[in-house]
């Protein structure tokens, strides 16, 4: 009797040991995203106004946060880490910020910078068929950001992009050539939205409701969604450990289907369902059968390149090797 505890005690202890080696938890497996931090954003413009920096770094975190392939380290534990006083600051080399990213046990740090802001007045004036002078004006302001993503254990560029947006208004009376401070903000937004969409970073969405052959996902024009943009929706199984140490070294995916943005607001966006995929479908009854894959809420949505067919995350990724 003594000697049957005594087995069932150690393999007790061998089965919570392996609990802790070789099972990991869905909290574990989401502290396995890649780690990134932003750690400047500089403004080399003529226009240096740090409220339009400190708002467009806000605005790109926001965007960064949104992906589920990264983990965003938040500025204040940043400052934790390397100091609120080397954060933000200009000219930062890509040296400094990977060491900078190393203190922080970051993966990939990025940096930012205005590369320009310009604003200029026309004076369009002209006189109409009774001789009568007409005023007219025109107010055009630009703005150009660029992006760079640095992979910290090499200290290699993995992702470097510029971008640049503009507006103009029309007036009969001359405009003030000063900087509005509020349009240079939205130009900002709008040129971060493409490059990070390009980045494959916030390019993820879910789905959030399915009404016939429509999907509305949770994500707009605010995070850079257009019209006629293409998505896979994505299945995700379970994670796939590493024989060894046990950790997530990947998850396993089913395309289920492919949609097509038709309509977008600032926080949604309605796509159309195509190319259903054939796969292994659970009845009511629990029996396991060939069939067409069921777009449900929940599903991943992540957007496609036209050009090749690949989805931009996996594009990102053979940039970063």
């Amino acid at each position: 009797m003594k000697q049957s505890i005594g087995r069932l005690i150690g393999l007790n202890l061998a089965l919570v040991a392996f609990a802790f080696v070789g099972i990991t938890s869905p909290a574990q497996a989401q502290e396995k995203k890649e780690r990134i931090g932003i750690v400047s954003f500089g403004n080399s413009s003529e226009y240096r106004d740090a409220g339009v920096s400190n708002g467009l770094m806000a605005e790109l975190a926001s965007m960064l946060s949104k992906n589920k392939k990264f983990l965003l380290i938040e500025r204040a534990q940043l400052n934790a880490v390397i100091g609120e006083t080397r954060l933000g600051m200009e000219g930062i080399t890509d040296d400094t910020a990977a060491e900078m990213g190393k203190l922080a046990s970051l993966d990939y740090v990025i940096t930012g910078n205005i590369n320009e802001i310009g604003v200029s007045v026309t004076d369009s004036s002209y006189s109409d068929r009774n001789g009568r002078h007409v005023s007219s004006y025109r107010k055009a302001t630009n703005i150009g950001i660029s992006i760079k993503m640095i992979d910290v254990s090499t200290g290699a560029v993995a992702f470097t992009e510029t971008e640049r947006a503009s507006s103009s208004t029309s007036s009969s009376s001359r405009p003030s050539s000063n900087l509005d401070t509020g349009v240079a903000a939205r130009l900002g937004r709008e040129a971060l939205s493409k490059i990070v969409m390009r980045m494959g970073i916030g390019t993820e969405a879910t789905v959030v409701q399915v009404k016939g052959n429509m999907v509305m996902i949770d994500m707009g024009s605010n995070d850079g969604a257009l019209k006629g943009q293409r998505y896979r929706i994505i299945q995700e199984g379970d994670p796939i450990l590493h024989p060894t140490t046990g950790e997530v070294i990947a998850v396993d995916e089913t395309v289920v289907a492919y949609i097509t943005l038709e309509t977008v607001s600032p926080t949604t966006s309605m796509g159309k369902i195509s190319n259903v995929q054939t796969g292994t479908v659970t009845d009511a009854r629990g029996r396991e059968r060939k069939g067409k894959l069921e777009v449900v809420p929940g599903l991943i949505v992540r957007q496609i390149d036209s050009q090749d067919g690949r989805s931009l995350w996996e594009k990102a990724k053979d940039i970063a090797r």
